[in-house]
């Protein structure tokens, strides 16, 4: 007897939103900083130097700003999680 095939355990993968349209700004930036378009599943902010040391960790608010007080000068790495733990943004934020 033979009918009709059916998918079993298969499903179509969930898009999951990025960060693409995701501002930070002012970059460079002195002692704060803020996000502008942040998606709606952002969980945790962290901020991170050079050598992947974690320094900071926030919790996202769109047009949030963010206290970055007494870091030294450099190049710093601020990551956009998902609830998930999945990274959904990364870029480069210059402290004077």
């Amino acid at each position: 007897r033979s009918g009709p095939i059916g998918r079993i355990g298969l499903e179509e993968p969930q898009q999951r939103p990025l960060a693409e349209d995701l501002i930070i700004y002012p970059n460079p930036v002195t002692d704060r900083f803020s996000i502008k378009n942040l998606p709606t599943n952002a969980h945790q902010i962290i901020i991170s130097d050079m050598t992947g040391r974690e320094l900071s960790r926030f919790i996202p608010q769109e047009g949030g700003d963010y206290a970055i007080e007494g870091y030294p000068s450099g190049i710093y790495l601020i990551r956009v999680f998902d609830k998930l733990g999945d990274s959904i943004h990364s870029s480069l934020l210059q402290v004077f």
